[in-house]
């Protein structure tokens, strides 16, 4: 035997020597930690105090008494059941009251747990909500019932009596306890409602009170509701304090991001060179699909609450059961992923260590490491619980702050509760294990060559991962999972990766099956189910201990390296036929006739919000009017932030204008809408870092005032007007600003008691503008003696808005017919992917290099949208957290966005005929000038025939527009309109316009080709390319869209319209592919500045002068620049000559 023969066994000997001691000492500290956890527990992590003393049976049938006995009409056969918390309240109280307390409220007094019961019949709009608590008594209670039902009314003051009887038979509380918060009054077409909200005088929590709503609908109770109701200046500390959660999170959610598209190009790289363990890979992501579908399937009756009565209850079931079948797919695609890259790493980085498709085998179980692996799992799990609870003890110690533990009760909703347990233990375990503990520490420690320092950053990542819970201080719970994290890795690395996942799936099971130890006997036995695969496994293995063959190890199954081979340039060899000179003028005058038979057919015929109306203010005189108007009203803006927006008052009301349509037709409904609207609403809005008192005013195209927009805390000071003084404020107000809505009758009236004023909400009709049964209301909020937050609406009858709302027969064929498109879609995207790989040669750098096209585009872009950054911003978050936060979003989107066009590139390059490249590679040369006296000549045809091309297809794609808006107009049911001034509020809210412009007409001319690119690429690849399958592929994707219109005839013309299209870009594609690609490109380009150019000319010359001329530079651009380059061709002629 060799000396190193001898010093190896010798190490071996002292490593089991040392696991001894190891496993010695953990299994002392697991009975400590099991112990310290079972006796600890409520003291550390305090439950909820929850008294089951009724069945979810027993509930039901309470439910069912109640709403008999409020005499609810009508048969309600959907009824779902599920347990539901006011999560904002209990935080509160324990937050502000201590757990204690908190729970001797929640259990007596504060309505904060209760069952969720939902009442529905399918296709009928009225529905019932009630809510019963955990003991039996009720504590809401909702009819949502239809508008136009005519009922007796009652007097406000018949209203009042019968409610206040009714809170002081179900509170307890007399009635003089209650003092009136809220009072609404809401004249229907067939009744009077009344609602009112009801405070108690003495009991106050820290600041939040106790109050019930209750409303009647005619002389029927429709409402009863209890609530704890929290101070504003809560959501703003809460806020602050999870501001800082959420910013630990975004910064580790970076390393998340990244790790996903590492292990998918670890697992297709290594796939080329033939490192993936297929069979593997592909049994461990059926594994986790069918508990993917399981636990799906097994929440069904939780599920059920979500069922909307819009849809049949058949149609809601489809839907229900085809969802996680469809989602089936990316799940299995995403943990193959998974399973292939981190299998590579492992092997890589523990060569010592059993394969990862020996692991759960009889050999790799029988095994010594398998038994350890099994046995450590079991014990580290309960040194987790126990170190879990001694650092949250420590932690209360210092001020950490743990908030009551709610167990997940919703489990007892489903079939067969244990299996959400197995399905959050597998899935946590297995996808952090990999992402985390395998594929971040291996691929970290070659770089930062020290296995602790990548064991640190790897638990940093995961761990800062977790900052969403709501432990405080906001690194409490990070810190904690990155101690756990560190030793985690350690165990890896001593151990292998068997352990580390076992401990995980049992620590997450645990957890998730705790509710059931306080079901029922028949529920508690099921708690076990979760724990028996790890004992049945551990039983195998002790079984066949020393029966059986070594299990395989990583080293059996080396790596192989990759062949570094030089990438072959393809000749820039270019050979361009140009088009005949006869085929050129014929293309310019089709382009010249084309596009003022457009432009005058367009003009001719008028839809719905098309006719913009000039904006004449730009955005800092809009700002400085603002500043002014609210100075008038003594609001001082010292230190708040200003943003602005441009708005279109059309598109929020375009359903009401379609009722207006069927009764009125189109011209007066065109009529009628640009009286009462605006095309272009600027919003002047300020903010201030910690302070929720917001203020604004709207400014109308020509700067002058629609109204302030207010948002002020319950504790703000202002007036406290009575019912008169406050409506005649609303009305005086519109006199001045909108009176174009005069005369106006009195509707609806509402006030609110604030901690140190009174606010009104007033509601007026407009008789004036009243079409049919849909009447034309003004809504104005008094705030204080502020008249603000001014909005108008046509009130169409409840029956016709249901009517639009409900699912056709149709509608929900397609839905369902709409699955089985995308899951084929899906299906053919994998395999091409698949088939890609296999099968071409993949280069990476060029594409990705291309690719930064989209990154700079998207950088400026988001740069040049910075001037509204506060148009996002929570004013409970610190500001610095806000930027940084929203630094991380952005960037992250950023290089998302590169890394999807990248493999987007990569994929359809790598697809395309070589032919199809050529042309591809031609394209790029002939962007720049010529640099070859051969080639100059071809450069200049090349992009005079890409220009004529582009801008015929450019013509003929608006023609189809034209015939399509002529079409609806003289056939539609629907009402033809327009709203696209998106292009207006990109301009106006950037720092340079120009800059705006440029960036998007660049990103329309990119985007358009690379997704025509991909979509050929994916039928060329799958062999798909020939008119057979192509016209039924279309036909079949054209009436998918165009079956959702309501009427036949709009069907038709949506049909008919898309085919065009589709078969004018298969001409525009096969021409490009085939002919010269720049047309692709130009014509998007052209498509996109022609559109918006004519958005400016009309939106507004003065205040877009700058973006009209940028735009029409551009446009031209193309043109200039063939004239540059053949002026320069002719000079170097002329040089060459002498």
């Amino acid at each position: 035997m060799t000396e190193a023969n001898l010093e190896q066994g010798a190490s071996k000997t002292g490593k089991r020597k040392g696991d001894k001691v190891l496993f010695c000492l953990l299994s002392i500290l697991a009975c400590i930690g099991l112990f310290g956890y079972l006796k600890f527990q409520d003291s550390v992590f305090p439950s909820a105090s929850i008294k089951f003393a009724v069945s979810k049976a027993e509930i039901m049938q309470i439910s069912d008494r109640w709403k008999a006995d409020l005499k609810i009409p009508g048969d309600y056969p959907i009824t779902s059941c599920v347990f539901n918390l006011d999560e904002g309240a209990k935080n509160f109280l324990d937050f502000k009251l201590g757990t204690r307390e908190a729970n001797r409220l929640m259990k007596d007094q504060a309505p904060v747990f209760y069952w969720d019961i939902s009442y529905a019949k399918p296709m009928n709009q009225e529905t019932v909500q009630a809510q019963i608590s955990p003991d039996g008594k009720l504590v809401a209670f909702v009819f949502y019932i239809d508008k136009d039902r005519k009922l007796p009314s009652l007097s406000r003051d018949e209203a009042l009596s019968m409610a206040r009887r009714f809170v002081e038979a179900q509170s307890g509380f007399k009635e003089a306890l209650w003092d009136i918060e809220k009072e609404e009054t809401r004249p229907q077409s067939g009744r009077v409602d009344h609602r009112f909200v009801f405070q108690h005088k003495e009991i106050d929590y820290a600041g939040a009170k106790l109050r019930i709503a209750v409303s009647f609908s005619g002389n029927l109770m429709t409402e009863y509701n209890s609530m704890v109701h929290l101070p504003d200046s809560w959501s703003q500390e809460y806020g602050k304090m999870r501001s800082r959660n959420e910013l630990l999170q975004s910064i580790a959610t970076i390393f998340y991001v990244i790790l996903h598209p590492l292990a998918f190009y670890i697992a297709f790289s290594q796939w080329q060179k033939g490192n993936v363990r297929i069979r593997f890979a592909l049994f461990a992501a059926a594994v986790l699909t069918v508990i993917f579908l399981a636990n799906n399937y097994n929440d069904f009756p939780l599920r059920l609450a979500s069922y909307s009565s819009e849809k049949s209850y058949q149609s809601f079931l489809i839907q229900t059961l085809s969802t996680p079948l469809l989602n089936a797919i990316m799940v299995f695609c995403l943990s193959a992923v998974l399973a292939a890259a981190g299998e590579i790493i492992y092997r890589k980085t523990f060569p010592e260590k059993i394969a990862l498709e020996d692991s759960l085998s009889l050999k790799g179980l029988a095994s010594e490491e398998g038994l350890k692996g099994l046995y450590l799992g079991i014990i580290w799990c309960a040194v987790s619980l126990g170190y879990q609870i001694a650092y949250y003890w420590i932690g209360r110690k210092v001020g950490y702050w743990c908030p009551i533990q709610l167990d997940n009760y919703q489990v007892l909703g489903s079939y067969l509760p244990w299996i959400g347990a197995v399905s959050l233990g597998v899935f946590a375990s297995t996808s952090e294990e990999i992402l985390y503990r395998v594929l971040f520490l291996g691929l970290c420690k070659p770089i930062v060559k020290n296995f602790w320092l990548a064991n640190f950053l790897q638990a940093a990542a995961w761990g800062f991962m977790h900052s969403s819970y709501e432990q405080q201080p906001c690194y409490a719970r990070g810190l904690e999972l990155t101690i756990e994290g560190m030793l985690d890795g350690f165990i890896l690395r001593r151990f292998g990766l068997l352990p580390c996942i076992v401990s995980h799936y049992l620590f997450d099971a645990f957890c998730c099956v705790t509710p059931l130890f306080k079901a029922p006997p028949s529920l508690m036995v099921s708690a076990a189910v979760p724990f028996a695969p790890v004992l049945v496994l551990l039983f195998l293995g002790l079984w066949q201990r020393g029966k059986l063959a070594a299990p395989l190890k990583n080293s059996d199954l080396p790596v192989k390296e990759p062949q570094h081979t030089a990438e072959e340039e393809e000749e820039a060899h270019i050979h361009y036929e140009p088009l005949k000179k006869g085929r050129r003028w014929q293309l310019a005058l089709v382009i010249a006739l084309g596009l003022s038979l457009a432009v005058f057919a367009d003009r001719k015929i008028a839809v719905l919000g098309e006719n913009l109306k000039p904006l004449k203010i730009e955005r800092h005189k809009a700002i400085e009017t603002a500043r002014g108007k609210l100075a008038e009203k003594n609001i001082d803006l010292s230190g708040y932030q200003v943003y602005t927006t441009l708005t279109n008052g059309y598109s929020p009301h375009q359903e009401e204008f379609q009722y207006i349509f069927e009764k009125l037709g189109l011209k007066k409904t065109i009529e009628l809408a640009d009286k009462i609207e605006h095309t272009s609403i600027v919003g002047v809005q300020f903010r201030r870092p910690l302070d929720p008192n917001k203020y604004g005013a709207y400014l109308d195209e020509e700067g002058k005032l629609l109204g302030y927009a207010l948002e002020l805390s319950e504790d703000s000071p202002g007036a406290s007007l009575d019912r008169g003084q406050a409506v005649n404020l609303a009305r005086s107000f519109m006199l001045n600003n909108r009176s174009i809505y005069y005369p106006l009758q009195d509707d609806q009236y509402e006030n609110q008691k604030q901690v140190h004023r009174i606010d009104h909400s007033v509601t007026f009709k407009v008789p004036t503008y009243q079409v049919a049964e849909a009447p034309l209301k003004v809504s104005i909020q008094v705030i204080g003696d502020i008249a603000c937050n001014i909005s108008h609406t046509w009130d169409p009858p409840d029956d016709w808005q249901w009517k639009r709302k409900l699912r056709k027969t149709k509608d929900e064929i397609a839905d369902n017919f709409g699955y089985v498109v995308k899951a084929a879609i899906l299906i053919m995207v994998i395999l091409a992917v698949v088939k890609i790989f296999r099968h071409h040669r993949i280069v990476w750098k060029p594409a990705m290099k291309v690719a930064l096209i989209w990154l700079v585009l998207g950088l400026l872009d988001t740069g040049n949208n910075l001037i509204n950054i506060y148009e996002s911003y929570d004013t409970a978050k610190p500001l610095q957290n806000f930027f940084l936060q929203s630094a991380i979003e952005k960037l992250g989107l950023a290089a998302l966005q590169w890394l999807g066009v990248s493999l987007t590139l990569v994929l359809s390059l790598a697809a395309l005929p070589a032919e199809v490249r050529k042309r591809l590679r031609a394209c790029v040369l002939m962007l720049l000038p010529a640099r070859q006296e051969a080639y100059t000549k071809q450069h200049r045809d090349y992009w005079l025939d890409a220009i004529l091309l582009g801008g015929t297809f450019t013509v003929l794609s608006g023609l189809l527009s034209v015939l399509s808006k002529w079409m609806k107009v003289l056939f539609s049911h629907e009402l033809p309109c327009s709203f696209a001034t998106g292009a207006l509020a990109d301009a106006y809210n950037t720092y340079f316009p120009a800059l705006s412009d440029l960036t998007d007409l660049l990103k329309q001319a990119v985007n358009q080709p690379l997704i025509f690119g991909a979509a050929a690429a994916l039928l060329i690849t799958l062999k798909l390319r020939s008119l057979k399958f192509i016209i039924p592929m279309v036909l079949t994707l054209a009436f998918m869209q165009a079956v959702y219109e309501r009427h036949t005839v709009d069907i038709i013309l949506k049909f008919l319209s898309l085919c065009l299209s589709f078969s004018l870009y298969y001409i525009l594609i096969l021409t490009a592919a085939r002919r010269n690609i720049l047309t692709l490109i130009l014509y998007s380009f052209f498509s996109a500045a022609l559109a918006r150019l004519t958005i400016f000319l009309d939106g507004g010359k003065e205040v877009f002068a700058s973006d009209i001329a940028t735009v029409s530079v551009l446009i031209l651009l193309p043109l200039t620049y063939l004239l540059y380059t053949q002026r320069v061709h002719e000079l170097a002629k002329r040089l060459s000559r002498r």
